[in-house]
């Protein structure tokens, strides 16, 4: 079994807490993942804790409270990649890629543009 490592290729800071109430808020992460091989392999993306904190540059410390698919991206073959249901251990986020009904992909080529929002708080 391999774990594909997803590279961060965007940040950005989607939702912010209104009224300036809490610190709970929201961040699209785009990734580019390697070829995925389905029941074989989980996928990943390691360092958005440290990857959020350097985007938002004010000092805070962030803990990564939730994941979410949120749009595909494509394969080579011009399939459909999605990231599937998210855990988030420390600043690091596991799951398995996907396709549009949330099933497992059986495989796929080198994909690129999958994105993933986190819930996060900053403190």
């Amino acid at each position: 079994m391999a774990v594909i490592n997803g590279s961060i290729k965007g940040v950005k800071i989607m939702l912010d807490s209104f009224a300036l109430t809490g610190a709970r808020k929201t961040a699209l992460i785009t990734a580019d993942f390697a070829a995925y091989s389905g029941a074989g392999d989980s996928g990943s993306i390691t360092g958005v804790k440290a990857e959020l904190e350097a985007t938002l540059r004010n000092g805070k410390t962030v803990t990564l409270r939730q994941g979410m698919p949120a749009f595909a991206g494509v394969d080579t073959n011009k399939q459909a990649v999605y990231v599937g249901a998210v855990t988030v251990s420390s600043g690091d986020l596991t799951f398995n890629l996907a396709d549009n009904t949330g099933a497992e992909l059986t495989s796929s080529t080198a994909s690129s543009g999958v994105g993933v929002l986190v819930g996060f708080d900053e403190s």
